[in-house]
């Protein structure tokens, strides 16, 4: 199966060291989310998580949804543990053209939310409205320097949790 899973997108950093995959579950109808991006269970089904409110996050999408409402693949997911960690890109505005450094503009155990721009998950380090993520900490590159990326936990409100949930 095809996947355009950017590298930008938000990685699981897996508390246990090996990710739980799921394989097993169909995508539901009319799909169009991509590889890398956030999705939950729906009636069982593996279903693009929308921002807002009421999100939901199950994993991360290993596979394309195909867009189909028979015949509908098996979609690959990443789940995301209730001790694991996403690596996340920050912005100061939610769009791509703004990244910045996690270490000066987020604050350990501050909640943001996670926002779609361009097709890439970013944290808004200026959004609380609908928090979805809590800050750790931010990731310093060799010369230890932090550079745009932090890590983060799910809410446990936001958490959709298990393999078969």
């Amino acid at each position: 199966m095809a996947s355009t899973r950017d590298p930008r997108n938000p990685k699981v950093i897996s508390h246990y060291g090996l990710p739980q995959i799921s394989q097993t579950h169909l995508e539901a109808n009319s799909q169009s989310f991509l590889a890398g991006e956030p999705v939950y269970l729906n009636s069982g089904a593996v279903t693009e998580s929308a921002e807002g409110a009421s999100r939901l996050i199950w994993g991360i999408a290993l596979t394309d949804a195909t867009d189909v409402s028979t015949g509908n693949a098996e979609i690959a997911v990443e789940i995301i543990g209730p001790n694991d960690e996403l690596q996340i890109n920050v912005s100061s505005d939610g769009t791509l053209a703004n990244l910045e450094a996690a270490d000066t503009t987020c604050v350990p155990g501050k909640s943001y939310d996670l926002v779609l721009s361009s097709g890439i998950w970013v944290v808004d380090s200026n959004d609380v409205t609908n928090p979805t993520v809590i800050f750790v900490d931010a990731i310093y590159d060799a010369a230890g320097s932090a550079t745009y990326m932090g890590r983060f936990k799910l809410l446990e409100s936001v958490r959709q949790g298990g393999l078969g949930s």
